[in-house]
């Protein structure tokens, strides 16, 4: 599912001139198809209304064409490929594609219609879903959110962690794990993490670390 300004994007950009178009209504329309509109009817004065309607929803439509296409050629090629890419999150885990949704004010939206833009303007996360049971992350879950300056995984019965998970949250500050069940961390997990400035282990089952596992957090 993409945004209603890509999809007119796109109509637009993919359409030949003087094709079958769909405008923003959904309604198809093609040159000359409102010209001859109420001519049956037997009534003049309808017919000339339905035809200057006509003539004025194509010069509107041919407008908004021409706004589209000149706002779009004002984009550098990054910011084209941006507006008019999605990003499938529907492989992530369960619960951290829930949060990200709920997070977008998007629970309704499809997985795989969330832009770059949406994900990496997200400042913070908090993942913890009970009905969709214990949480299992795996690498992947968090790609995109470059921004993101908080994450709460806390009370989420976590048992591990893979050692790449946070690999790309190079702007998160917060770390929240408390109140799982984390008996270790894997070597070089928080390596990446060089803007963290709070970790919350507390309320786990950690008998034992690896030797440097906080080595690389210079702002802790």
């Amino acid at each position: 599912m993409t945004s209603p300004i890509n999809q007119v994007w796109t109509g637009w950009l993919s359409r030949p001139m003087g094709s079958e178009r769909k405008g923003i209504t959904g309604q198809r329309w093609r040159a000359g198809a409102f010209d001859h509109a109420g001519e049956n009817s037997g009534a003049g004065v309808l017919n000339q209304q339905e035809q200057h309607s006509s003539k004025s929803a194509k010069k509107g439509i041919k407008t908004l064409g021409v706004v589209l296409l000149l706002s779009l050629a004002g984009l550098s090629s990054p910011q084209r490929a941006q507006a008019q890419t999605t990003i499938n999150i529907c492989d992530r885990t369960p619960q951290v594609e829930a949060a990200i949704l709920y997070g977008l004010l998007q629970t309704e939206a499809d997985c795989d219609s969330i832009t770059p833009a949406q994900l990496s303007g997200m400042t913070y996360l908090v993942v913890g879903n009970p009905s969709l049971g214990n949480l299992k992350l795996k690498a992947g879950d968090f790609d995109n959110l470059t921004n993101l300056k908080a994450l709460y995984l806390n009370y989420n019965n976590l048992s591990s962690l893979p050692a790449d998970v946070f690999d790309k949250l190079t702007s998160l500050d917060q770390l929240y794990l408390r109140n799982n069940n984390l008996s270790s961390l894997p070597a070089g997990v928080f390596d990446k993490l060089t803007s963290l400035g709070h970790l919350d282990l507390r309320d786990n089952n950690l008998s034992s670390l690896p030797a440097g596992v906080f080595d690389k957090l210079t702002s802790l």
